[in-house]
């Protein structure tokens, strides 16, 4: 078959030669049921000549060594939110389930796969209801950075305090914190605790307020070894007078965290804790 000629423009009065009809009217596309009706019927094909194949549904152009998928094909998606994907030859890349993400992936035959991203931020672990003077809260911090704690809406019986412990440890100066203070229209102060546990109220509301906080962190929970964290206090005592208080502290036990322990001087008459773990 001859080279294709380019474009030509036939007028009315043309002799159409043999060589018009190999170089221009032969250049079209040419139509075969399969790739092996098309190496019968096509045994020197030239660069650029196009074919359409009717099994496969594609249309190829010969680059001078092979013939070349250019367009079409039976489309191998199936189904919403399907992509396409290529191995050897296109492929379906099925679509994934809620808060996956498309990851480049070797071991997968397209070299992309859906996966669950790593998480991170907060997670609650625990939600508890301050009750009676001493409220236990077990919590596994494993895989977890840090934990944020928040003591919300406390409120004791009469004025008074509370101290934190971990792990129900109350051994002799194991827990170390120093903070600073300020109190409405009476200026503010630093104070030192070391003892048997951490003492997180400077004068504590009562009965008559449901809007007191404090917020702690404790880093690397699960370590076996010391513990060290920061915590902050806003309060308003029987008088209507307003604190804040914050600082930091270190626990030296040496155990994983298993539990936290909120001690009131009194009783507590409403509060609640939230524990999240930090990645």
């Amino acid at each position: 078959m001859a080279a294709g000629l380019g474009f030509k423009t036939f007028l009315t009065g043309d002799v159409l030669s043999a060589g018009d009809t190999n170089g221009y009217l032969m250049q079209g596309v040419l139509v075969f049921a399969d790739a092996a009706a098309r190496t019968a019927a096509v045994t020197s094909p030239q660069e650029g000549q196009t074919s359409y194949l009717k099994d496969t549904d594609v249309i190829q152009v010969y680059s001078g060594s092979a013939w070349v998928t250019k367009s079409g094909g039976a489309s191998p998606l199936t189904t919403k939110g399907d992509l396409y994907g290529y191995s050897t030859t296109d492929a379906r890349v099925g679509v994934g389930t809620n808060g996956q993400v498309l990851t480049a992936d070797s071991t997968a035959g397209t070299g992309v796969a859906w996966a669950t991203p790593a998480s991170g931020g907060m997670t609650l672990l625990s939600t508890t209801t301050l009750t009676s003077s001493n409220t236990s809260i077990n919590v596994t911090p494993t895989g977890y950075n840090q934990l944020y704690i928040l003591v919300q809406d406390y409120v004791f019986a009469t004025d008074g305090g509370f101290q934190f412990r971990i792990n129900s440890d109350s051994t002799a100066l194991i827990y170390m914190g120093a903070s600073v203070y300020a109190r409405q229209g009476a200026g503010g102060g630093t104070s030192f605790t070391e003892g048997a546990q951490l003492s997180l109220d400077y004068y504590g509301p009562d009965n008559v307020n449901d809007s007191n906080v404090i917020a702690m962190t404790i880093d690397d929970p699960t370590s076996t070894n010391f513990k060290t964290g920061f915590w902050t206090n806003g309060m308003i005592t029987t008088a209507r007078e307003r604190y804040v208080q914050g600082g930091n502290f270190a626990y030296f036990g040496t155990s994983a965290i298993s539990s936290l322990q909120f001690i009131a001087s009194t009783s507590w008459t409403s509060g609640t804790v939230k524990i999240y773990g930090v990645k």
